[in-house]
């Protein structure tokens, strides 16, 4: 079963949104290669897969700035962004997404979750996962410490970078 329609829109959305430069897919036989640089496709990859280009981002419709002394607005929050305010006194160093995707925070549907506040991690412990197109990648804490705490709920979409969880490297 190859790559659907669905599936490489899934792909290029979370390509798109990505700070990647070049990505290819393999499925099955089908192959996927999109690339932000001009010209051929970096060398050693499938020499008949054509660069796919990337769509031109989106306009941002930005408000008109307030006049001086004017009251700003406030920021409108994105409904089902997943993001959970951390305390403001919460300590720590952030784990960042390695990519676009769903957070989870436990192995399997109601299982414990990976890390809680208070949890005690070693850097190759691992404080939950992002799905991208149903590959589960493990996110490693990185640096050993107390989880103070979980930024992001369970199954919530994260973009790269986005801060997963706050460690305490002193605790």
């Amino acid at each position: 079963m190859g790559l659907t329609p669905d599936d490489l829109q899934e792909l290029l959305a979370a390509f798109e949104q990505s700070s990647w430069q070049e990505m290819t897919v393999s499925v099955a036989g089908d192959t996927l290669h999109v690339s932000r640089r001009e010209g051929p496709p970096v060398t050693g990859r499938p020499a008949d897969v054509a660069p796919v280009p990337a769509a031109a981002p989106a306009p941002t419709l930005d408000p008109p700035p307030a006049p001086p002394g004017a009251p700003q607005p406030d920021p409108v929050p994105v409904p089902g962004a997943g993001a959970v305010p951390a305390p403001p006194e919460a300590p720590g160093v952030p784990v960042a997404a390695p990519s676009v995707g769903l957070f989870w925070r436990a192995p399997s549907p109601g299982a414990p979750p990976f890390v809680d506040v208070g949890t005690r991690v070693g850097p190759e412990d691992v404080i939950g996962i992002v799905e991208v197109m149903k590959l589960m990648n493990r996110v490693p804490a990185g640096i050993s410490g107390v989880v103070t705490a979980v930024l992001v709920e369970n199954g919530g979409m994260v973009e790269h970078g986005q801060p997963l969880v706050l460690i305490d490297p002193s605790a």
